[in-house]
């Protein structure tokens, strides 16, 4: 399946502006964290099996992005990524078939 990423950064510093992304990536599973991991990826325009996997998997784990999967569905669902300096909001949807 084909999924579409928007992610929106908002810096703690009120004097930044917002900076937004989007991307695309494809895969057959349905394990939301696994999503995560990829769309996060995707965002970064990193290749599979990049030197930055550890630290995506890291910035999720430190997130608590399982729990906030609970309850929500493959075909569309949201999460945050908290850090120092301020947080990504990422929404990811799957594209529907034509």
């Amino acid at each position: 399946m084909k999924y579409k990423v928007r992610d929106t950064f908002t810096p703690d510093d009120p004097d930044k502006d917002r900076s937004r992304q989007e991307a695309e990536f494809e895969s057959d599973s349905t394990d939301l964290v696994e999503l995560a991991f990829l769309a996060r990826r995707a965002i970064h325009n990193l290749p599979d099996e990049s030197l930055a996997d550890d630290a995506i998997r890291g910035a999720l784990k430190y997130s608590d992005v399982a729990g906030q999967l609970e309850d929500q569905e493959p075909s569309a669902f949201e999460f945050l990524i908290f850090c120092n300096s301020g947080e990504w909001s990422t929404i990811v949807e799957a594209e529907s078939e034509s």
